[in-house]
C-alpha cells in the first residue's frame, strides 16, 4: 500500500526558524505501509514508543499522525479533517477519502517509521 499527498517540492522551514523539516515531509508525503488491520485488534497502552505529528497544508487540510513502534515494528493511525478556512477541494478530499484512514493502523516500513517516530521539531 501507498499513501500519497503532494508535495510542493523544496525545503520546508518549521515555524520562523531555520530548521529544516524536509526529511518528515518527504517520509509523510508518500508513506509506505506493508499491512493494514482494525484499530480495534490493537491495544495502543502495549506500545513501548509513541509521537504525535500533525501537519496542515496550505489547503487547510489537517493530517494526524500518530506513530508507534513495537517489537521492532513501526505502526501509524491516521486522522485526517479541515480546519476553519478549508478550500472547497479539502472538504472533497476528506468526504472521499477519511474511510480509508478512520479505524485502522498501518504497518510502516523501517526507514519511514524511524524518521516519523523520532522526529522532533
Amino acid at each position: 500500500w501507498k499513501i500519497e499527498r503532494p508535495h510542493m517540492g523544496g525545503a520546508f522551514k518549521y515555524k520562523d526558524t531555520d530548521k529544516d523539516i524536509t526529511p518528515i515531509t518527504d517520509a509523510f508525503s508518500k508513506l509506505y505501509t506493508t499491512k493494514v488491520i482494525k484499530m480495534s485488534e490493537i491495544d495502543e497502552s502495549t506500545y513501548t514508543k509513541h509521537n504525535k505529528l500533525i501537519i496542515k497544508d496550505f489547503e487547510g487540510l489537517i493530517t494526524e499522525m500518530n506513530i508507534y513502534k513495537k517489537d521492532e515494528i513501526y505502526w501509524a493511525n491516521i486522522k485526517i479533517f479541515a480546519d476553519n478556512l478549508p478550500t472547497i477541494g479539502v472538504n472533497d478530499y476528506i468526504k472521499n477519502n477519511s474511510h480509508r484512514y478512520d479505524g485502522w493502523f498501518f504497518e510502516l516500513v523501517d526507514f519511514q517509521g524511524e524518521v516519523l517516530l523520532n522526529y522532533k521539531p
